[in-house]
């Protein structure tokens, strides 16, 4: 994720904007409605209630859409929902690098792939790069294994 650097008021790039949580679908909706190419990546999961399960799509990223303009529209985003804020960073538009807007592209398909995960002995604190998949490239801790010890 970068700051906006200083470029033509109207070359789109992709945008962070903060939604109030559990109003991202129909903000996402009413978006795309006026006209802006938003993104809004989702996970399937499962609900269970006391006499049926439903399946159902959730936010990746709960309050939060991904928008695609110019700097010189970024105002008209207020007309569809003043609440709406974009995220900021140092007083700074936050926008997604291009890397970045392909792998959202990629987890807004909803694919229901499954991603196996691959590990001898690894612990909090190790290092790791993922290989294969929709997160090649990426490198993090391990944080826990995930079992109870």
């Amino acid at each position: 994720m970068g700051t906006t650097p200083t470029m033509d008021l109207h070359t789109p790039r992709w945008h962070i904007l903060k939604i109030r949580g559990g109003s991202e679908k129909k903000m996402t909706r009413d978006l795309r409605a006026a006209g802006f190419e938003v993104m809004l990546p989702v996970r399937k999961t499962i609900r269970l209630w006391s006499d049926r399960k439903k399946q159902v799509e959730d936010p990746l990223f709960k309050g939060y859409a991904f928008i695609c303009l110019g700097e010189a529209r970024r105002a008209e985003v207020f007309q569809v929902d003043r609440k709406l804020s974009y995220l900021r960073l140092d007083g700074k538009a936050c926008t997604l690098r291009e890397n970045e807007v392909a792998l959202l592209q990629y987890l807004s398909l909803g694919t229901e792939e499954d991603i196996t995960v691959q590990y001898g002995r690894l612990g909090p604190g190790t290092c790791v790069e993922v290989l294969e998949g929709p997160f090649t490239g990426q490198v993090g801790l391990v944080r826990g294994t995930g079992t109870q010890t």
